[in-house]
């Protein structure tokens, strides 16, 4: 009887300590990210930050009228940092630029052309978190809205509470999807303000 109380206690006291070490993962974790991404957490439910829905309207280079929906995920969500925390494994950071700046999202962009799907991923920069950067990829090449300008990037752009302004650049492709610039055509070394609420 004594050594099956000795094993509970063993199993709850090992179990306990595990769990402790799990919890220490998932809020040091958290607390890292705050200190390290302000720009993506923040403890104050009321903070501005750039993660979230943004939305605004542009006039591309050939005078198409577009809206443009832009979301910006979290960078780690708390479901992903309670599975780290529940595994072992050494996680690689990424090694281009330090993770902290770096963000991922979705953007859609509308018009009489057709809808356009795109990734985005971007970064913040080092010395000022306001100052962002963004690239657009179509999610599905084959479902380009042909012919159009697509969304390349957008660079020294900036944010702030709940303003955006991007500075678009284009790509031409033609109706077989092929890319196209002719440099004595100034469409095709436009850049457009693009100026985004939240939403």
């Amino acid at each position: 009887m004594k050594n099956s109380r000795k094993t509970i206690f063993l199993i709850v006291g090992i179990l306990s300590f595990w769990l402790l070490i799990v919890a220490l993962k998932f809020y040091g974790g958290y607390w890292y990210d705050l200190y390290q991404s302000p720009w993506a957490y923040s403890r104050d439910t009321n903070q501005k930050l750039l993660i979230g829905k943004w939305e605004g309207d542009f006039i591309d280079p050939n005078g198409v009228k577009k809206h443009l929906s832009l979301t910006i995920v979290e960078p780690t969500t708390d479901d992903e940092r309670w599975a780290k925390a529940f595994t072992f494994k050494k996680h690689r950071r990424a090694s281009s630029r330090n993770a902290k700046n770096i963000f991922d999202g979705t953007a859609y962009v509308k018009s009489k052309l057709g809808l356009e799907a795109y990734t985005v991923s971007g970064h913040i920069e080092d010395d000022n978190i306001h100052q962002l950067a963004v690239h657009f990829s179509p999610v599905d090449e084959k479902k380009r809205v042909l012919p159009n300008f697509t969304l390349f990037e957008s660079t020294q752009s900036s944010w702030q509470n709940d303003d955006m302004n991007l500075n678009l650049k284009f790509v031409y492709h033609k109706v077989d999807g092929s890319s196209f610039w002719r440099s004595s055509d100034p469409k095709h070394s436009m850049k457009i303000a693009c100026k985004l609420g939240r939403f």
